[in-house]
Parts: C-alpha cells; structure tokens; sequence
C-alpha cells in the first residue's frame, strides 16, 4: 500500500497521539515493537528465546557446545548509551537502512523528517527553537536495530555490531555533515567451550580506532596504547550475564565505552537514550528514554548489506545503496548543509568492510582499510599484546569466503577497493573444517597437536579421527577409557581381571568363555555347551557333571531329577510304581547310550514318550503322569533329551 498520514490534526504540534507507519503498512503506537513484513525484518535476532539457552551458562560453564553465530552475537551485544541532542533528537536514534521501506542510500536524509512541519503561528511551541521543527509527526518510525557479524577462528569470534543513523548531522557553524552514518565496535571473543569471554573491543568514530580492555583480560595494547577500560553491566536484570556498554556521540555518532565517549552515559540530567539488547526493535518515546530493546540484523547471508554490496558491485542490480565500495551514497538533497556556514559530504558513510583509521595508513606502517571485517585476526594482532593462544586462520569468514567466491583478485577487485589484497595468501586464511578427511575438525587437531593436513599425523595406519592416541604410533586404543593405550594397559577394559587371564580382554562385561564358542558365560545360555541351559544345569559350567563321558544334555540325569521331584498324587496309582516305571526306562537309556547304541535309546525315550502325550484337556488312559502340568513338564524335558541325541 502507498504511505500515508493517518493522524488527524491542523495546526501546531498539540495534535492527537502520534500514529506510526510500520513496515507492515500497519499503524501501531510509537513504542510498539516491529511487526516484520520486511524480508530483512524477518532475519532480526529474538533475544528472548536465546535467554534459557544463554541463562545456562551465567556461571561461566565450560563444557563443550556446538554455538551458532546468532547466539554468540546475541551473548555479547552490548548495552548501548546513545547521546542525544535535544535540538533534532530523531536524528540521533538508531535505525535500519531500509527504515523507508526502501533500500535507497540517497533518500534517508530527506525522509527522516518526512511529515514534520512549522508551526508558524507559533514556532515556540515547536521543541528545538530557534529551529522550531515539529518531530512527532514522522512518517517513518526509526525502531531500533543493530547490524552484525561473525568471523571465527578456533580460538576466537570476532563480533561486528554497527549503529546505522540516516544523518550525521550538526547545528554548529563550519562545521560538516553528511547523508547516512554508519559506525561500529568490535568485540573480540576468545573461545572457552561456552560462549566465551570478551577480551577487548575496538570502536570507530570518526575515521580512528579507539581500544577498550575490559577487566580480567589479558590483554594489553599492542601498536597503540590502550584508549580505556571497558565496562560491563547486566542484561537481562538477573541473568549474570555481562555484556560491554558502548556509548555514542550525538550528531556525529563517534562509537567508543561507556563514559568515554559522547556526554551521556546514563546520567538522569542529561539527553540520551539506553539502548538494550532485547531482541526486540522498539521505537524510543523521546530522545530520553532509558530502555528501549533493539534486535540484531545480520550483514552477511541472503538479502544482507554485505551481499548487497558485491551484487551491486558486479551491476547485477541497481546501484541504489552504494557509491564506491563500502562507502554509501549519500547527496546534499533535503536540506543537507546550508551552504554557506555548513557543509554536506557526499557519499561520506562508510561500512565495516570499508572502515579506516586515517592516522594508521598502510605507508605508515599501519593497516588498510577494512581489515577490521576481512581479516579481523591481523586486526587484533596489531592492536592488542598478551594473545597467548592465538589462531590467525578462519573457520569461518564469510567476508572472505564470498570474495573468493566472487571471483575477486589482483586485477580484478572491487570498484574502489582499498582494503587489503585480496590474493593467495589471504585466501589462504580460510581453511576447511576438516581439510584431510580423517574425521576430525581442524579446531579439534589444533588442540590434539594433530597436523590437520595430514589424515594420520602419527604414521601407524590410523586415520586421527579413529585413533584415540593420534601422535603417539604405537598407540591406537583405548579400550576403558583410562589415558593409558591398550598396547601398554594390562587391563585394557578395566574390569578387574588382567587381560592374561580374560577371554574378552576389551570387553568389560565378560571375562570368561567356559566352552571357547566365542560368547561370554554372562551372555551365554549355555556357558558348559553340553545341550542344556544354564537355568536347568545343575552344573553350568561343566558339561559331564557325572563324569560318566554323556554331556550332561545327552544323559538321563536331569530327566530323572524331575520326575524324582514328583509327588505321587502326580503320577498313576499305583503312584510308586508308576514313578518306578518311568526312571526303570531311562536307566535302560542310559545303559544303551554308555553301550554306543543311540538308536536304540531313543526307540526307549519314544516309548516312554508315548506314555506321556496325553494332556490335551486331560491325561490320557494310558499316561504314567496324570496332572498335566508336571507331565508337560516332563515331556518337554524328554523332548530335549531326544533331541540332543539327534531324534526327530
């Protein structure tokens, strides 16, 4: 739908409560969060659903987690204090780019007061007199947004936040300004198994670097001293989780900590505005609102500013945000300069990738500009001392990998590009996760002491990823876990039992194969192998208990033990007889069996069977055995009997 006004009103500023246009096309009230809409919208970081995730580890825990970059860069956003000036304080708040609904570089400046007026029956009544411009009537809201990014090493994240104003503005004479205005910090996370512990956090204003340690770090300053000490303060309220306060200037929107930079760090008698990392982008009521949430955007990935950027590059779309690489158009159309006492800067704003500090220029011994996004490694290097573990090699860079990707080279860079070559050697710096396929990731070698180009670092036949002692050839195996190789661990699977004397020396829940079938007695039915399971067998662990030459489950034995067990009333009277009968035809089988005759003791077992097959709803006329349970009983046990001799 097309903008338009949708409050009422004529006159001065004592109109009805403002009315704002959302992304959406929607009205909603000035502090009412984004709706989305917008397809960047929908790739805003939520804070609040990383908040159980980010609660766990208050307490500084270390185990190992698999973190994605939208979680780190949520961990440490910082809590922003952002100066105001009561004279134009919407040109101080923190917005998105596309905050026009448009992606436009040359507009922001004009429609940021878009709807605003004179009062000129009474211009007193208009706030920021003698300039009495009314600044509640905006078209555009400026929810409050932060633009973000993540470049990994193994050993550290490297966090980019950047603050978007549509003006970098002044009032004074002489003095510049200019159409958009980006400006950023850095946090410089090192890697502990969690979520981290920021180390340092360098800023941008105004074309320098400016380098904030916090407490407990080991850093120090490097090539430059340090600019101050950082600050850190409690999100949400009772979380324990700190994260750096950050601070910006009014007008000219300089970045740096907390108190040292801007003239507002939270005093109740000074103009500004607390931006918090809530995940949720909210509008501030004035420019002297103490908490007002904002959401993370991400520059790089589909439908980011880093992706525009190189498509705009290559002229496979319109030119519309950028007029040189990382340098945003920017005109003097709306009002920007006055011409005679102020000045406006064309195409003056810059973005991460095109950051400087003019004072440390590469023929100075100083570095190019952007290196702070692409190789944000040799970045901290020159400014910082005390590393200690330090990777300079990029898991993960998208900077890098999307300009490789690109096609971009000596001779064929970017329009305008300033940065660092973009050659072999920095390509080199992006490194797979799992360069030599041996199962392991880089980070993980690096940390073993593994090469993580070579797939068996240590020669003995082993891929690292398998071997549970990769430097050490003359180990691969560790069967309980206990540090010690089972080449030199006399119980490989500790289970008490030397592996000398262990038929299942890596096995912990066996020791013993009593019948050498190759499974354990604690897994096996029949540890003795001599036809009858363990629960039946008197003996289960020697197969010929009478030593008479029968296995136990080929001799009568644990037959005629059952029928012994009878009581008489189970057998047909006369009951002794009966029972009599019974263990008469196996002694007779087992004569025949001593004898070698095996066909002819199981021609007595199927006698006596038949003496034994009633039972169907009762014992038939002919059974020795007439309760049915015991004479089943009996029966099966024939049965098996039979069957271990090899009868039907």
């Amino acid at each position: 739908m097309g903008l338009r006004r949708t409050g009422a009103g004529t006159g001065g500023c004592n109109m009805a409560a403002p009315i704002r246009l959302e992304r959406d096309g929607t009205t909603v009230p000035r502090m009412g969060p984004l709706k989305g809409g917008g397809s960047m919208a929908n790739k805003s970081i939520r804070f609040g659903a990383l908040i159980a995730v980010l609660g766990s580890f208050a307490g500084g825990a270390t185990a190992a987690l698999a973190v994605t970059h939208e979680e780190i860069a949520a961990r440490w956003a910082p809590i922003h204090y952002q100066d105001t000036d009561s004279t134009d304080y919407y040109g101080d708040l923190i917005t998105r780019v596309d905050y026009d609904f448009d992606v436009v570089g040359t507009n922001n400046w004009d429609n940021l007061h878009a709807g605003d007026y004179i009062d000129l029956e009474d211009p007193l009544r208009c706030p920021g007199f003698p300039y009495p411009i009314c600044h509640d009537q905006h078209t555009y809201a400026l929810p409050a947004y932060v633009y973000y990014s993540v470049v990994e090493t193994c050993t550290h994240w490297y966090l980019i936040y950047d603050f978007f104003h549509p003006r970098d503005w002044t009032d004074s004479s002489f003095d510049n300004e200019h159409e958009n205005d980006f400006e950023d910090v850095m946090a410089i996370v090192r890697k502990d198994g969690g979520l981290g512990q920021i180390e340092a956090l360098v800023a941008q204003a105004h074309e320098h670097y400016y380098s904030y340690i916090p407490a407990g770090s080991p850093l120090v300053g490097g090539v430059e001293d340090k600019d101050g000490d950082l600050p850190m303060a409690e999100y949400p309220p009772g979380s324990g989780l700190l994260h750096p306060e950050t601070a910006q200037e009014s007008k000219g929107h300089g970045a740096g900590a907390k108190g040292l930079r801007g003239d507002f760090a939270g005093e109740p008698d000074r103009d500004g505005v607390i931006y918090v990392p809530s995940g949720v982008a909210e509008e501030p009521t004035s420019g002297n609102d103490r908490e007002v949430g904002y959401a993370l955007i991400p520059f790089v990935g589909a439908g980011g500013l880093w992706e525009r950027q190189i498509l705009e590059d290559r002229m496979q779309i319109a030119a519309d945000l950028y007029h040189d690489w990382g340098e945003m158009r920017g005109d003097e159309s709306g009002g920007c300069g006055d011409g005679i006492t102020i000045t406006c800067g064309e195409n003056s704003a810059k973005a991460p990738w095109r950051q400087d500090d003019i004072d440390d220029a590469p023929d100075d011994g100083g570095i190019e500009p952007g290196v702070n996004a692409l190789d944000p490694a040799r970045f901290t290097s020159i400014y910082f001392d005390g590393l200690g573990d330090f990777d300079d090699l990029y898991s993960a860079n998208a900077y890098l990998a999307d300009l490789e990707a690109g096609g971009y080279g000596p001779g064929d860079e970017p329009g305008g590009y300033n940065g660092p070559l973009l050659d072999a050697a920095l390509y080199a710096k992006l490194v797979a996760a799992d360069a030599d396929f041996d199962g392991l990731d880089r980070c993980v070698e690096r940390a073993l002491g593994t090469d993580p180009d070579v797939a068996d670092s240590d020669g003995d036949g082993v891929n690292d990823g398998s071997d549970a002692f990769p430097i050490d050839p003359s180990e691969t195996i560790d069967t309980d876990g206990d540090g010690v190789g089972d080449n030199a661990d006399l119980d490989d699977d500790n289970d008490g039992v030397l592996d000398t004397d262990d038929a299942f020396p890596t096995d912990p829940s066996e020791t013993t194969d009593t019948d050498g079938d190759g499974i354990g007695n604690n897994a096996d039915q029949d540890d003795d192998n001599d036809g009858l399971a363990d629960g039946m067998d008197n003996s289960p662990v020697d197969p010929d208990a009478d030593d008479d030459g029968l296995l136990d489950g080929e001799d009568v034995e644990f037959v005629q033990s059952a029928v012994a067990a009878l009581v008489a009333a189970d057998f047909r009277p006369p009951g002794s007889g009966t029972r009599k009968a019974i263990l008469l035809v196996l002694e007779d089988v087992e004569r025949l069996l001593l004898a070698g005759e095996t066909a002819k003791a199981l021609d007595r077992l199927d006698f006596l069977r038949k003496h034994l097959n009633g039972c169907g709803t009762a014992p038939d006329s002919n059974d020795w055995i007439i309760d049915c349970g015991s004479q089943i009983e009996v029966r099966e046990l024939v049965d098996l009997l039979a069957a271990n001799l090899g009868g039907a």
